[in-house]
């Protein structure tokens, strides 16, 4: 599980490091970087990294259906992955969720592995 914490920190350093040119980005960044400091914490310290996780998890989860509730537009998978740069407010709204929805899927996974009963340890 380790090294899926590893590969996973560096997939939050990547999307904290893409948000150089987004109008929001330092908030943006800020949170892909604080998801990727979980993974790396979950390596060593499983127990203390979930707590952390469990703070992204809910606000990541609570971000989204703000997001969500702003409204989702439809778009085509070629529209979503088809070019990085933002071309509609409606696919940066769907990237922007599909970020978050990451982040808490893999906060989840942190926060019950560390939050789990150790077993003769």
């Amino acid at each position: 599980m380790r090294s899926r914490h590893v590969l996973f920190g560096l997939v939050f350093v990547l999307g904290a490091g893409v948000q150089y040119n987004d109008p929001d980005g330092m908030l943006w960044g800020a949170w892909y970087a604080g998801a990727a400091g979980a993974c790396f914490a979950a390596v060593r310290r499983p127990k203390e990294a979930a707590v952390g996780a469990v703070i992204l998890f809910l606000g990541s989860v609570a971000w989204a259906l703000a997001i969500v509730g702003g409204g989702m537009s439809p778009i085509t998978l070629a529209e979503l992955f088809g070019d990085l740069r933002m071309k509609t407010e409606g696919v940066e709204r769907w990237r922007e969720v599909g970020g978050l929805g990451l982040i808490a899927a893999w906060m989840l996974v942190i926060a019950i592995e560390g939050l789990r009963p150790s077993k003769g340890r």
